[in-house]
């Protein structure tokens, strides 16, 4: 019997139209790190929260007048790390309450910035780096300035860091006014805290996908021939579900749907017997793709690797049947091939 269907399939079949999706390649291997909490990551996010001081004594106030100015900022950052998070550039912005540099440089300003990270030891829970920055604090209608600094800094667990840099602060265009240090504040200070909300929110490697196959035979079962022609496919849907492989011939390839499919070819008229045939072709070639997957799979298997997608081929008669619309009402909806 299975002689006389390789006959039909080269006589009476054309070519499935239906694509046999192509074998998955390995994913590349996923990146190591000595540290327990120094994954791969493609961004790193912090809240920051930062009491900033310069010393610019005023010219025109009693000797004993205020010297130093403190004020506060608050802004988010976002950046890029490299190395098993050993180096770190990042960029800031925020706001900035309270004045600065002089009396008239305040009390609301805009904070922009940019950070290097640089860690010199790094342990699977603490991380002690250098840090340098360059900030560019901005007052609306009173004018911006420059803050580079440099300093230390810790983080725990890679979450929640602590830093202190020594600033300096050089007004850009108009200069301070009636303070000691006109052009440049040469004593600042900045301590900050910095919490990490997306600790582990961009940690995990590339996900494998779950393709099923048997969803490219029923989707094609599904949109293939006539209305005529699938009358005539229904009619003889119950006797070729009777049928059953041969238990001294069954093999991988002699499955249900095999046995399903050969004795409804044999059991259709002729102007169904073409479309019958296409199914059996494709399900024959998506059972050969089918064994060159696993093949695939076991060689990446043995060397420690993953394919980029999990197969599985396994259609039921039964279910084909529906998609062919012999079950009294409308098909189906398509079958969902690849799923997360």
């Amino acid at each position: 019997m299975r002689a006389r269907h390789l006959v039909l399939l080269l006589t009476l079949a054309a070519p499935a139209a239906a694509d046999v999706p192509p074998v998955p390649n390995e994913l590349p291997p996923a990146p190591t790190s000595p540290y327990l909490l120094a994954g791969p990551r493609f961004l790193e996010t912090n809240i920051v929260a930062a009491s900033v001081i310069d010393t610019n004594a005023r010219t025109d106030a009693p000797s004993d007048a205020r010297t130093g100015r403190s004020s506060a900022v608050i802004g988010g950052e976002i950046g890029y790390p490299f190395f098993n998070q050993r180096v770190r550039p990042s960029a800031i912005t925020g706001i900035q309450l309270g004045y600065w540099g002089d009396d008239k440089h305040g009390p609301f300003s805009f904070y922009l910035g940019a950070r290097l990270r640089v860690s010199f030891w790094m342990g699977d829970l603490w991380d002690f780096y250098v840090i340098g920055k360059a900030d560019f604090p901005v007052t609306p209608d009173v004018g911006a300035a420059v803050r580079p600094g440099l300093g230390l800094g810790m983080r725990l667990g890679r979450a929640v860091s602590l830093e202190a840099t020594y600033d300096v602060l050089s007004p850009l265009g108009n200069q301070f006014t009636s303070t000691e240090h006109p052009n440049l504040v040469p004593f600042g200070m900045t301590i900050a805290l910095a919490v990490d909300p997306c600790f582990s929110c961009n940690r995990s490697e590339k996900a494998q996908v779950n393709r099923n196959v048997a969803c490219r035979l029923y989707n094609f079962a599904k949109q293939d021939g006539s209305c005529e022609v699938r009358a005539a496919i229904c009619a003889a849907v119950p006797k070729a579900l009777e049928a059953c492989p041969d238990p001294l011939q069954a093999k991988r390839d002699d499955d249900g749907t095999s046995t399903f499919l050969g004795a409804l070819a044999d059991d259709v008229p002729t102007q169904a017997k073409a479309a019958v045939n296409r199914l059996l072709q494709l399900h024959h070639e998506l059972l050969e793709r089918w064994t060159a997957y696993e093949k695939q799979a076991a060689a990446a298997g043995v060397a420690g690797r993953e394919l980029s997608e999990i197969w599985s081929y396994a259609p039921v008669p039964s279910e084909l049947r529906s998609y062919l619309g012999c079950d009294g009402g409308p098909p189906p909806p398509d079958c969902e091939e690849v799923t997360k």
